[in-house]
């Protein structure tokens, strides 16, 4: 399946939703996801923490990377 996954804004000072920038990144994963599971993932500057924004999407004409861990509910 495809995602779409956002990252914490590091100019966004805030808890919940609007801690998260607005642009989405695509993924592929083999996780039982749903909209607005956190997730780890790969990025040029490592791992990173992620919501996801949408689920079963389709698939893109580039490559994409996978996401292979899933964060607890807090």
């Amino acid at each position: 399946m495809f995602i779409l996954v956002a990252y914490r804004a590091a100019h966004l000072d805030r808890d919940g939703e609007k801690a998260f920038s607005e642009r989405t990144y695509t993924y592929k994963t083999d996780l039982p996801l749903n909209v607005g599971d956190m997730v780890v993932a790969p990025t040029k500057y490592g791992a990173q923490p992620a919501v996801v924004r949408a689920i079963n999407q389709p698939e893109p004409t580039f490559e994409c990377k996978e996401v292979t861990i899933r964060l607890p509910e807090a």
